[in-house]
């Protein structure tokens, strides 16, 4: 009974639910289209395009400041990589003071588009700047953005300002150049022929000292053409050459002293090429300089990476080099000299006239020097307690009465790993390597090549004259058909054919290979000197 019952109602439920089944499906018709239930798809998740990676993504190199005058500067930007048809930079410049960069994003900052000069250059040039006075601090900051644009991206950001004081111009006088700012000592950007005969007429002359003690940046090269100009005078400031070239100046002072590009030198000048100069002087004559003066051994005159080539020195009075004509305390580094010297006077060097506490090193002569009278070498004339290391000359050497030596003529000090090609013609005291070694005087690991014409006195392949005291040849060779130990200093060896075996030359020596270059077998060469500067 209970079972029937419940049969009862469930019949009765079900019966229910089909009428409400019913009525719902008859109502709907009259449901509106927007408020129609939306169908709910699930679609497939898409696969992500993958970030394309460059085979070598770009590398900053460097970015150099060029042809910075008051109405305008360049950025050079130098970088390597497989992306470079598709870099583009941005050079933002703004007037922000003290601070490091340029906010690319400020409306007021100016932007200029780089284009590439070739597949590894990128170069842009901000012209037409305001007085400096227009600017806080007298300083134009600036930001370089590199974009890699080919779905890469690849962004490098790098800052840097440019002291407007610090670049020579109508504005500043010499007497109003400023010692410094926050940043520390200002260095002065000289770039024009006028710039540098300003700076030995007004700047740093026999009239002028005010700018002698400056630091110098030379940001362009320089070209004479010719043109005369006065020397720099006593300089005891920086002076930096960035590499570049002043080229074609004649400085014609034949009866005065303490003649070069500068007069005197006791600061520090270096990487610079001088070309196509034309030298004249009496006494104290370089085409660098005519001195380079030191105080002490630990406050020495720096002269270092210089370059001279295509040029030409003469000098009537004492003392005249390639590079300089006297030097006292000074160092010599990375020195290359491509010069004829004519120097009717005495002492005279390739590198330095008279060396006195000077050290020269990594350097070499490859020009020319006739003179007359007093001492004459491939790299100095007359030196005294003076270190000779790392050096060599292929010049030729003639006197028609001096004392001459293949790197140096009269010698007390210490002549280490080089070596002499040059021929030497001269009447007497005539040395492959030292004409008169001086007591106190050590060569060591040393040789010469050349030949030795028209001496009747004191003449050696090696030495022409040594001293008997406290002298000492060490590991050092006049080389022939055979090397040959000088045992008998002073006796000419006529037998000479510039034989050089660079397959045996290594034996008992000792120099460093990772300063000298050398080749063996076939076709060999000199050893060479490593990492010198441009030539």
């Amino acid at each position: 009974m209970k079972f029937n019952i419940h049969r009862t109602k469930i019949i009765l439920i079900l019966a229910m639910m089909a009428a409400s089944l019913v009525f719902t499906t008859a109502c709907s018709s009259k449901v509106s289209l927007a408020n129609k239930p939306k169908v709910l798809r699930i679609l497939a998740t898409p696969t992500p395009t993958p970030t394309p990676t460059p085979i070598n993504p770009i590398t900053l190199l460097s970015i150099e400041n060029e042809s910075i005058t008051k109405t305008g500067f360049a950025v050079l930007i130098n970088f390597s990589g497989d992306e470079n048809d598709n870099v583009v930079a941005h050079l933002y410049f703004c007037n922000d003071s003290f601070i490091t960069d340029c906010n690319p994003t400020e409306a007021s900052n100016t932007f200029v588009a780089m284009t590439k000069s070739d597949s590894s250059t990128l170069s842009g040039t901000v012209a037409d700047l305001t007085a400096p006075t227009a600017y806080p601090a007298n300083r134009i900051n600036y930001t370089v953005i590199i974009t890699d644009t080919d779905g890469v991206i690849t962004n490098i950001e790098q800052s840097g300002f440019i002291n407007l004081e610090a670049i020579l111009g109508d504005e500043i006088s010499w007497d109003e150049a400023p010692e410094g700012d926050a940043t520390g000592p200002i260095v002065y950007n000289i770039g024009t022929r006028e710039q540098l005969i300003s700076l030995a007429t007004d700047g740093c002359s026999s009239a002028s000292s005010v700018a002698c003690d400056k630091n110098f940046a030379l940001s362009s090269d320089v070209d004479f053409s010719g043109t005369e100009t006065a020397p720099i005078g006593s300089f005891s400031g920086s002076f930096n050459g960035n590499g570049h070239t002043i080229a074609n100046f004649t400085i014609n002072k034949p009866t005065e002293q303490l003649v070069g590009l500068f007069s005197e030198i006791s600061g520090t000048v270096e990487n610079l090429h001088l070309d196509g100069a034309n030298v004249s002087g009496e006494s104290f004559v370089g085409i660098l300089a005519g001195n380079a003066i030191g105080t002490s051994a630990s406050s020495s005159a720096i002269i270092r990476s210089i370059v001279v080539t295509n040029s030409e020195l003469n000098a009537t009075g004492l003392y005249s080099g390639g590079v300089v004509g006297l030097a006292e305390y000074a160092i010599f580094e990375n020195i290359i000299c491509l010069a004829e010297i004519y120097a009717h006077s005495s002492s005279s060097g390739g590198i330095v006239g008279v060396a006195v506490n000077t050290s020269v090193e990594k350097s070499y002569f490859g020009g020319s020097i006739q003179g007359e009278g007093g001492y004459f070498g491939g790299i100095v004339g007359n030196a005294f307690n003076t270190i000779i290391k790392n050096c060599y000359s292929h010049a030729n050497l003639s006197s028609s009465d001096g004392l001459v030596g293949g790197l140096v003529g009269q010698f007390n000090g210490t002549l280490s790993n080089s070596y002499s090609t040059g021929n030497i013609t001269a009447p007497l005291y005539a040395g492959g390597l030292v004409g008169w070694m001086y007591s106190g005087t050590t060569i060591l690991d040393s040789f010469s090549t050349g030949t030795i014409s028209t001496c009747l006195s004191n003449c050696g392949g090696l030495v022409g004259y040594k001293s008997t005291t406290l002298t000492t040849i060490t590991t050092s060779y006049r080389y022939t058909s055979a090397p040959v130990a000088e045992s008998g200093i002073g006796t000419l060896n006529n037998n000479l054919d510039y034989y050089y075996d660079p397959n045996t030359f290594l034996t008992g020596f000792a120099w460093d290979t990772a300063v000298w270059e050398f080749t063996t077998g076939t076709g060999a060469t000199f050893p060479e000197l490593k990492n010198m500067p441009i030539q």
